[in-house]
Order: C-alpha cells, then sequence, then structure tokens
C-alpha cells in the first residue's frame, strides 16, 4: 500500500557500529522528526532506489545491502 501523507524525505549517509552506508528518512504530517528511518545500502544509487520504491509501492526492505 503506498504511504499517505509524505511531507519530507532525506537521503544520507549513515553508520552503525563498524557498518556504513546509505539511508533514508520518511517524515509524515510535518512532523519534526523521520517517522521512518530505512536500512543501510552500500551505494547512494541503491538507497535512492529503495527510496522510490517505498513512495510509489509501499514495500519496505528491512535488510540492506551494507548489513
Amino acid at each position: 500500500m503506498k504511504p499517505n501523507n509524505v511531507t519530507k524525505t532525506e537521503i544520507d549517509k549513515g553508520k552503525v557500529g563498524n557498518k556504513r552506508g546509505w539511508c533514508f528518512a520518511v517524515y509524515f504530517d510535518n512532523r519534526p522528526f523521520p517517522n521512518l528511518v530505512s536500512a543501510m545500502y552500500k551505494t547512494k544509487r541503491e538507497i535512492t532506489e529503495q527510496l522510490n520504491r517505498y513512495l510509489t509501492t509501499g514495500d519496505f526492505n528491512f535488510y540492506g545491502t551494507a548489513e
């Protein structure tokens, strides 16, 4: 199901422990904090594709490629 009320998205570099990569954040209803943060991916291209997939279909992948 396609997500509703998305007001902002961001793509940023991320780091968890010794893992580094890219992740996206999704904001709903003009909130000052992200409501959803993705898993980490190795490349910016991968995370851009995953964000577009989430925004168009609502499908969310819980396991990134950088983990």
